[in-house]
């Protein structure tokens, strides 16, 4: 790789696996965590991650995948723990059972209120018992304004 490093100037590169290293806002999340594998050149002087050729589109692919994969987590975590129905999870979250299931298999990409709000939820499945409570939209709101 013929490139300079754009923060030190150096060249000298090394390939790693940055899995669970790396986090760049994606869309409209501010920030997301790889959670899937990819390789990309990291400067051996100042350790500033080199985007060149298709890295780009790859960390787009691995920050989307990360996203789908986190979301399948978060319902496996609340139908485990939570013991509720996906209709009930569909309309307390505002979307419906079909497109929970979709999640669930990676198959769709949650909007960030979406994704924020089964994060929420995963972290304190009883937290869930709040939807039989008459202000839930309210609540459901002030959960987003006040992230967990």
């Amino acid at each position: 790789m013929n490139v300079r490093c754009g923060e030190c100037g150096k060249r000298e590169f090394e390939v790693q696996n940055v899995n669970g290293k790396f986090s760049a806002p994606w869309k409209t999340f501010p920030k997301v965590f790889l959670t899937k594998d990819l390789e990309l050149p990291i400067c051996l002087n100042c350790g500033n991650y080199i985007i060149v050729g298709d890295a780009a589109d790859r960390i787009n692919a691995a920050l989307e995948a990360s996203i789908r994969d986190q979301t399948a987590q978060f319902l496996t975590i609340i139908k485990s723990k939570a013991g509720i129905t996906a209709a009930k999870l569909g309309e307390l979250v505002g979307v419906s059972a079909e497109y929970l299931s979709l999640l669930g298999s990676e198959k769709r990409t949650p909007t960030y209120k979406v994704w924020n709000l089964l994060k929420i939820i995963a972290r304190d499945p009883k937290r869930i018992s709040l939807e039989m409570e008459p202000n839930w939209d309210l609540r459901k709101e002030n959960l987003l304004l006040h992230r967990v």
